[in-house]
């Protein structure tokens, strides 16, 4: 047997590569369910009335809040950041997809793509049984100290294969691929009857889209992630009921995916949709959403008197009336402009607090708060803190004081080692969607993003400008460069990226809202209040747009219009702070 080592305070220990059953059992087990796009805005109105009995259990009878994501709002990303504890400048997961430097071979971004540990290779170095379905950013499995099945087994909205169509590789250890296999659930398998709860079509329709080689038909994609999300859930509940493992985490896209593909159509019916549209798919999103409910009820079934529930998203989804008029879809190209920076978390039982609420939560939290109730102690190079304020006193008693610099492992050199068996057929539908670019500007673009969240701008525009010289039309970075050279107050260059951007798209109202800012500060008001009401007549739904026009109007003493614009925002987006508390200080000044 192999021996591999880890850091401890007490020095190098010894620990076995595969779980004996000899350590000493955990004082409690956790199962940790990823619900990517899950949003307590669409849940609640569900929960209320009575459609979402298993998500009522986490809010009535355990803890529950928002969970902050981080920009960019892309999952891959966000995900091993949930699973690491590190920003994706540090775990290095930065887009869809990657590019080896020294090859230039393009493949979805994969496990070898991430820098760092997760949180189950400490779990494996601590003695605990640790079991990963779905994860994003996995592939190919890797050792750990019990099961992992990645996700390429199942069926990705950006990785568009047959469910359970992944190589060897997407299993660990490799001897149970076949007992993995057996539980996948096909696209063949799934009737027309299972789709008709979620779409309205007739028997030669739904045949029509079965069959279709069109990448980007949604019926199709809802097809093949309802199959998935079966699978994925049938190896859940297979691994709880045989393996017992002291962590399951399960990762389910059904929840996002369905509302990249079908937000527009539901209820209320925007006038830009056709009618017949909207009597096809105006049911797909409560319907996904209790869906995904009975799959949660499923899992939660397998919970014993000393298991911690962990239900999780990386971010919320836009709806009702904050919905934009751009194109939701993954393939629209403003798949990210669709996201809410809320998602979810909420705790469920072993001293779980009794409708407790969870504040200030960030995705940052995941890795620490899996790690501390497992009772690991606390790594210094982490960027967040455990949740404490979902759990008793006696479970937070538990929780390790110590800290640890790290508790990662010295890792391999995986630079040259970015593909997961990903088939030319899969890497054609990804340059079809949009997700390839031969030296992956996207990711430049993303890491921009991170640099300029840090405050870092002169290291953001590098990589703005290395990401526009790769595509030129690249207008999003046009549109964040203009923003670096705002906080650097350098206005000429920023007035000069705003207009390039609107030049590559007029309707940018990102940028027309950015060039009012910039006018404003350069004693424009006029300038600024003719952008800043641009943005918000080519896109009503922009929330921030709303608030920026709102600033500018009381700056200029249009009060009554300003207050108008604060409480409209907040009619989109009743937990946007920037409108609250702008409201309150134009409240104060206000004759």
């Amino acid at each position: 047997m192999s021996v591999r080592t880890t850091r401890r305070s007490n020095g190098l220990v010894p620990i076995s590569t595969a779980h004996t059953g000899s350590a000493t059992p955990a004082a409690r087990r956790l199962v940790i369910v990823g619900v990517d796009g899950g949003d307590w805005m669409n849940l609640r109105p569900l929960i209320d009335a009575g459609e979402l009995p298993n998500f009522a259990k986490l809010v009535h009878d355990g803890a529950s809040g928002p969970l902050r994501s981080e920009e960019p709002m892309l999952s891959p990303l966000l995900w091993t950041t949930m699973a690491t504890g590190r920003l994706p400048e540090q775990h290095g997961v930065l887009n869809f997809t990657a590019v080896d430097p020294k090859t230039g071979a393009r493949a979805p971004v994969s496990r070898h793509n991430r820098k760092v540990d997760a949180f189950w290779n400490m779990l494996g170095d601590y003695h605990h049984s640790v079991d990963i379905i779905g994860w994003l950013a996995t592939d190919p499995a890797e050792t750990v100290d019990g099961v992992m099945v990645t996700d390429k087994f199942g069926y990705l909205a950006y990785v568009p294969e047959d469910t359970g169509a992944a190589e060897d590789a997407s299993v660990y250890p490799p001897a149970r691929r076949a007992e993995m296999a057996a539980l996948v659930v096909h696209s063949d398998a799934v009737s027309d009857q299972d789709l008709g709860r979620f779409v309205h079509l007739s028997a030669a329709e739904m045949a029509q889209h079965r069959h279709t080689t069109d990448t980007t038909d949604a019926v199709n994609n809802l097809l093949h992630l309802y199959a998935s999300t079966l699978t994925y859930r049938n190896i859940a509940d297979h691994l709880l009921d045989q393996d017992h493992p002291d962590v399951l985490a399960v990762y389910f896209e059904w929840v996002d995916a369905v509302s990249h593909l079908f937000m527009l159509q539901s209820p209320p019916r925007m006038p830009e949709v056709p009618q017949a549209d909207y009597d096809r798919y105006q049911d797909v999103i409560e319907q996904a959403y209790i869906f995904q409910d009975q799959v949660l009820g499923d899992i939660m079934s397998h919970l014993d008197d000393r298991t911690v529930l962990m239900v999780i998203s990386d971010h919320g989804f836009k709806s009702g009336p904050a919905r934009l008029r751009d194109r939701p879809e993954i393939w629209a190209g403003n798949a990210a402009l669709w996201h809410r920076r809320d998602g979810i978390v909420a705790f469920y039982g072993a001293g779980v607090k009794a409708g407790g609420t969870v504040e200030g939560a960030s995705i940052r939290d995941v890795a620490p708060t899996v790690l501390a109730l497992m009772g690991l102690p606390q790594a210094d190079d982490m960027a967040g803190k455990p949740i404490t304020d979902a759990f008793t006193d006696d479970v937070v008693k538990t929780f390790s004081p110590e800290h640890v610099a790290t508790l990662d492992r010295p890792r391999e050199d995986a630079t040259a080692q970015t593909q997961s068996g990903a088939t030319e057929q899969t890497m054609k539908k990804l340059e079809a969607l949009g997700y390839l670019a031969p030296d992956n500007p996207d990711a430049l673009h993303n890491l921009g993003q991170r640099y300029q969240k840090n405050g870092e701008y002169q290291k953001a525009i590098e990589n703005y400008k290395k990401a526009i010289a790769l595509r030129p039309t690249f207008y999003n970075a046009y549109n964040n460069l203009a923003t670096c050279y705002g906080e650097l107050k350098m206005y000429p260059e920023a007035i000069a990226a705003l207009e390039k951007c609107i030049s590559l798209k007029p309707d940018d109202y990102y940028a027309m809202s950015n060039l009012a800012v910039i006018m404003m500060n350069t004693g424009k008001p006029d300038d600024a209040l003719r952008f800043a009401k641009q943005a918000v007549d080519t896109e009503p739904a922009y929330v921030n747009g709303r608030v920026t026009y709102g600033a500018m109007l009381a700056m200029t003493r249009r009060y009554d219009e300003a207050e108008a614009q604060f409480k409209e925002a907040l009619r989109l987006d009743p937990t946007n702070t920037a409108a609250k508390s702008n409201l309150a200080r134009l409240k104060a000044v206000k004759p």
